[in-house]
């Protein structure tokens, strides 16, 4: 009986054991496209991904309105990652690290679309191993790989020095790339071809009134300065001879002198600090830029750029210069963005024999016994150390701090509470102030590190200089949430930043009906056609449209930028028709406008389906950052007694003092080439 009931125990197992097996589901493999999207820089991104056997194998993006010279890199390197070690676990690519995680949240909730096991997914964690050490050997080594870098590592090659280029980020470009436009530059024959406004020369009428003595000019403090204004005053008393006969607004010619532009710097940069210091730019430096801006700027159309001056000189579509917002003064030229730009330059450095290598991110600069700077250490992204060796020396050219808004902070004693650790930032993320900690460190002084300029024309959710339209400062109208203008359009951009800070959420508007010709104040603006720049941003709900004011006004009552003012159309009318007579008299009665010019032909507008007037939301964030390393007037960095650094060199941001208290709209592209290219000089000459 024991045998007979082990036996049914045995053959009850082997029956389990076998139903076991045959009722097992077999595991089902995936074969398909799929579709996923997140929240890029730009907007949505979507990507496709094919699926064969479980295993991603192609990723396609089908949506994508990021910038495709900053992120390049990020749109090869991580689908090929993604792919190649099936994990949603790999590095992002600096300097595009919003898009780095676009596209990573979008292939998971592709592959959550398609029933993939995204946890296993994103434990697969990619293990990058670094390599051996490596030296390198170069006369000439540039940090940083922005407009300055490239133009002091162009210049130093032209020397005949062997250069050597490395950059933070995965791509060129640094805050260059993101940059608009413009460039300042005193251009006498720009300035024949333009008309003198009336209300440019009661500007000129008040600088030749202004006495010495007037504390509000700060001479005591400053006593250098007051040279400048004795050369002004006599640069608009010649142009007035030689005018005689000629009327303002009518047949005078535009003005502009290096003098006029030193002296915009000096009243655009004098600012009073927290604690009742004043700052100002140093002005055998603020000299340097402005004599040497136009020679530059033929520089660059000599190597290759496209750099329109003189006769063929514009500022947005009409001929002569312009004024981008915080200039002013007419003396912004046109010039190619930034995403033009860093190509050309690229491609200039690299055919004069310039190396460059991308994600390596320099750490130290190296010291000899005798105090000289004999080159630098750095890290690439997989971690290699790398010791660069240099005959000449290095130049610093890595850009500010304000994408790190706590540093920032840190130093702030300027905007107080209108400032915070969370202040958005229209920068690359990799303006960290490195170049500036690594100076520090070797004993380098450093000024101006109080002041950062807050960029008040920016997107109001991130921060960028994107999503909104605007037109020359001088045409440009302010309004409130109620409607009504609040400040001087034509203002330093601090002074702009501070009073749209002071408004409910820190937010105002800039209306916007197409571009004129300033020097010709009578003509009036024709509206701005429903094209596919305005359409993009209107569908993207980042700025309104309307063929006329009433229409306009319902759309104000959608959400744009996360804001619905909803304006009236008689408040939007009475603002608009009273800058208007503001434009006629060539006079601001409220706000003392110094150029003003742009009004809107509300007749033609509303009569013509053609075209209708955009308003764009805005609100300020960390634009650039005053301080830096202390320069002499060749780029040579000095040390906190004032002695120079032997082989080491600065340009651009990285650098302090050019600016003071407050950068004019215009002259960041003006530095970083004038002083880009002096330090570069001096660097692959060695001295």
């Amino acid at each position: 009986m024991k045998k007979l009931i082990s036996l049914l125990v045995c053959i009850c197992m082997i029956t389990f054991i076998f139903v076991g097996c045959t009722t097992e589901e077999p595991v089902v493999l995936i074969n398909d496209s799929f579709e996923g999207t997140a929240a890029g820089m730009q907007g949505p991104m979507t990507v496709r991904i094919t699926v064969e056997d479980s295993k991603i194998t192609d990723i396609e993006f089908t949506e994508n309105s990021e910038t495709e010279s900053v992120v390049r890199v990020a749109l090869e390197r991580i689908p090929n990652q993604i792919i190649e070690n099936q994990s949603l676990s790999v590095d992002i690519v600096t300097g595009a690290t919003l898009t780095s995680f676009a596209i990573i949240n979008a292939v998971t909730n592709a592959a959550r679309e398609a029933g993939l096991d995204v946890d296993a997914l994103k434990e697969n964690k990619v293990v990058v191993t670094p390599k051996d050490p490596e030296t390198w050997d170069t006369d000439v080594l540039v940090m940083g790989g922005g407009g300055a870098g490239l133009t002091a590592a162009i210049s130093a090659a032209e020397q005949g020095a062997s250069v050597t280029l490395i950059e933070k980020a995965s791509v060129l470009g640094g805050n260059t790339l993101l940059a608009g436009a413009a460039y300042n530059a005193v251009d006498l024959e720009a300035q024949n071809n333009m008309i003198l406004s009336r209300a440019q020369k009661d500007t000129l009428d008040s600088y030749l009134a202004l006495s010495p003595l007037d504390p509000k000019l700060k001479f005591d403090t400053f006593p250098e300065w007051e040279e400048v204004l004795t050369e002004l005053k006599a640069d608009i008393n010649a142009f007035y001879s030689n005018n005689i006969g000629k009327t303002a607004g009518a047949d005078m010619p535009g003005f502009d002198s290096s003098a006029l532009h030193m002296w915009h710097m000096y009243t655009g940069g004098l600012r009073e600090l927290l604690n009742g210091s004043w700052i100002a730019p140093e002005v055998h430096l603020a000299r340097q830029l402005a004599i040497n801006s136009l020679d530059a700027f033929q520089w660059m159309g000599e190597v290759g750029l496209e750099a329109s001056y003189g006769a063929d000189a514009k500022y947005g579509d009409a001929p002569g210069t312009g004024t981008v917002l915080g200039a002013m003064w007419p003396r912004t030229h046109t010039f190619m963005t930034g995403t033009l730009r860093i190509p050309q330059l690229e491609k200039v450095a690299k055919d004069k024999g310039v190396i460059i290598y991308t994600d390596t991110t320099g750490t130290e600069l190296l010291v000899d016994a005798s105090g000289k700077v004999v080159g630098a250490k750095a890290v690439q992204v997989d971690g290699t150390q790398i010791t660069i060796n240099t005959t000449n020396g290095v130049v610093l050219a890595t850009g500010g701090y304000s994408a790190d808004a706590t540093m920032v902070k840190d130093y702030d004693s300027y905007w107080g509470d209108d400032l915070s650790s969370r202040t958005l930032s229209t920068n690359m993320g990799t303006n960290q102030g490195d170049g500036i900690v690594m100076a520090l460190e070797i004993g380098a002084g450093v000024t101006g590190m109080e002041v950062a300029q807050m960029m008040p024309s920016s997107s109001p959710v991130k921060g960028t200089m994107t999503d909104g339209i605007w037109a020359d400062a001088a045409e440009q109208i302010w309004i409130d949430g109620e409607g009504n203008r609040f400040v001087n359009e034509y203002a330093e951009r601090d002074v702009l930043a501070k009073a749209s800070l002071a408004l409910e959420d820190g937010i105002f508007y800039i209306i916007y009906s197409g571009r004129g010709d300033i020097g010709n104040p009578d003509e009036q603006l024709k509206g701005t056609e429903y094209n596919a720049r305005v359409a993009a941003m209107v569908e993207g709900g980042h700025v309104w449209y309307g063929k006329n004011i009433a229409e306009l006004a319902e759309a104000t009552k959608t959400s744009a930028a996360g804001v619905a003012p909803g304006f009236t159309e008689e408040q939007l009318r009475k603002t608009i028709e009273k800058y208007n007579s503001y434009v006629a008299n060539q006079k601001d009665d409220d706000f003392h406008k110094e150029n003003i010019a742009g009004a809107i032909d509300l007749e033609y507008i509303e009569s013509n389906d053609d075209v209708g007037i955009a308003i764009s939301p805005r609100k300020s964030s960390l634009h650039h950052t005053m301080g830096g390393t202390v320069i002499d007037v060749e780029g040579h960095v000095l040390n906190g007694d004032g002695k120079i650094i032997p082989g080491l060199w600065a340009a651009g941001e990285v650098t302090g003092g050019i600016h003071g208290g407050n950068r004019l709209g215009g002259n960041a592209i003006t530095d970083i080439f004038v002083f880009g290219r002096i330090a570069g000089i001096n660097a692959g000459a060695g001295k």
